[in-house]
């Protein structure tokens, strides 16, 4: 129980840190200069640390990658079924990672950039942009969305005090 509650401490100063510069943030590895601990959460890890600009741009390659390698997977399902498996594959791993991201500090994670090398290896093997657009996707905004909504879980649990 302790620990829970030491974890929603640690995300209430990650909040703070938040508040205090939330255009550009507080500077990479400025969570860990100003804290004892690490968020054990990646998305305000990110938010904190590199402000609304740059967990955007990170929710936006995390929102882009499981777009195309849904589309790679419908698209190519009939002429290349090893590659449409591959791209379930490495979607249900990233998806995985994103939800356990939710209470580690991954934001930086090797495993994190060799999923999102692996998507894009697959993308460019099913044809690129070319056969699989982002064109009428709305990626923007399901990552302004999903930056405004993992803020606000966040900020609930913390008014709340539930983990």
């Amino acid at each position: 129980m302790s620990q829970g509650m030491d974890r929603l401490a640690i995300w209430s100063d990650g909040m703070s840190f938040f508040k205090s510069s939330p255009l550009w943030g507080i500077g990479f590895n400025g969570f860990g200069e100003r804290d004892a601990w690490t968020a054990h959460n990646s998305y305000l890890l990110c938010a904190a640390e590199l402000g609304i600009l740059g967990f955007f741009l990170w929710m936006s390659i995390l929102v882009v990658t499981m777009i195309q390698l849904t589309r790679v997977a419908k698209a190519v399902r009939d002429s290349n079924p090893i590659l449409a498996r591959w791209a379930v594959a490495v979607k249900i791993s990233l998806g995985g990672f994103l939800f356990t991201s939710f209470f580690l500090s991954c934001t930086y994670s090797l495993l994190l950039f060799l999923l999102l090398g692996m998507s894009g290896a697959i993308v460019v093997a099913a044809g690129g942009d070319e056969a699989i657009p982002l064109r009428g996707t709305r990626w923007q905004g399901w990552a302004l969305g999903l930056c405004v909504g993992s803020l606000t879980v966040i900020y609930v649990m913390l008014r709340l005090r539930v983990v």
